[in-house]
């Protein structure tokens, strides 16, 4: 009878979760999953080179070096996920007027009426028309400047608005009026 090998899990689980790592990172939508799976097949990885090297019997040299790289290739894929849509999200000021955000200008027109104290709070409102012929919503975002400085950043979401109609938005923020020269829309997000 020929001598039983044993096998080394460590390293089976090294590939599992590397491959599921690297899958995730080229979805849109799950990319973050690739990040921790990634960092859990390169950690498996190691523990199992470490066995096939103490253990020769149980083997998986290969397969846990595999899990290493496919568990960086998905950290690396998950990391460029994030930093897109950091960009696309939070950076995207190419608009002429400065206003960045996830809703494509050509979608929406913006007035940003004005900035008055209401109580104790700051207030932002306006208005936003939906340009398409579909039902959308918007998320508008105002920054509260106070000498030039952003002391404040809120938002309002504006809820079903009907292609080519228009709707009102509000921002408040808890701050004392005296503190604030300007507000600003900074972002319009499409929520829908």
């Amino acid at each position: 009878m020929p001598p039983s090998r044993s096998s080394n899990g460590l390293a089976i689980a090294a590939l599992v979760v590397g491959v599921l790592a690297t899958f995730f990172g080229v979805l849109v939508l799950p990319f973050f999953l690739s990040l921790p799976l990634g960092g859990v097949a390169l950690g498996l990885g190691i523990a199992g080179r470490r066995r096939a090297g103490e253990v020769p019997a149980a083997g998986g040299n290969g397969q846990a070096t595999a899990g290493m790289v496919l568990g960086i290739i998905g950290m690396v894929l998950g990391v460029l996920g994030l930093v897109l849509v950091l960009f696309v999200i939070d950076f995207d000021d190419s608009a002429p007027d400065g206003i960045g955000g996830t809703a494509p200008r050509s979608t929406y027109d913006l007035d940003e009426g004005s900035c008055f104290l209401e109580d104790d709070d700051v207030v932002a409102e306006g208005t936003i028309t939906n340009t398409t012929d579909r039902t959308r919503s918007y998320q508008v975002v105002v920054t509260f400047v106070d000498n030039g400085e952003r002391v404040a950043r809120s938002s309002d979401v504006v809820h079903d608005v009907e292609g080519g109609e228009q709707a009102d938005y509000q921002v408040q923020a808890g701050l004392d009026g005296d503190e604030i020269d300007d507000c600003r829309v900074f972002r319009v997000n499409r929520v829908t």
